[in-house]
């Protein structure tokens, strides 16, 4: 079910590169760093805001949901301040389309494995899994995306 949305995700991800350009995945990418630092430092008072609930999940979609709050408006400060940059065409613009929405994907994996509440929400392969969950997999999910903008931003 899971992995099914993921491709979607990706899908979408390729999609809106190629109709609003690489301009907002860049915005997307830098958005989440400062944004996971927000959450982790809101973390102490994250139960007296959040919906508590018996179950894991529902403290996981609660606090996902302030995430994406605090995503939403880092996303905005962040997309005024960069430049706005079209997508090229041919295969250099897919395979640009393809870098940057599979970095994105990382870091919203590795978010999903080290930042918000541990619940497997996933389908994936134990391995799969134990990667995401290794500090390891997430050195490479944190770095791989500026790996891509500072590729991509060079050559311009």
């Amino acid at each position: 079910m899971f992995n099914i949305a993921l491709i979607a995700t990706l899908v979408v991800l390729v999609i809106l590169t190629f109709y609003k350009g690489r301009g907002v995945m860049y915005s997307i990418i830098i958005a989440f760093y400062p944004t996971a630092l927000v959450f982790e430092s809101l973390r102490p008072w994250l139960p007296k805001i959040t919906v508590m609930s018996d179950t894991a999940f529902h403290i996981y979609l609660s606090q996902a949901f302030v995430f994406l709050v605090i995503f939403a408006l880092v996303f905005l400060v962040t997309r005024r301040l960069s430049h706005y940059e079209g997508a090229r065409g041919g295969i250099a613009g897919f395979i640009d389309a393809l870098l940057l929405s599979v970095s994105v994907i990382l870091l919203v994996m590795t978010i999903t494995f080290h930042i918000l509440p541990a619940t497997d929400i996933y389908s994936l392969t134990a391995d799969i899994r134990d990667f995401f969950k290794s500090i390891l997999g997430h050195l490479v999910c944190v770095l791989a995306p500026i790996v891509v903008l500072l590729a991509m931003t060079r050559r311009g």
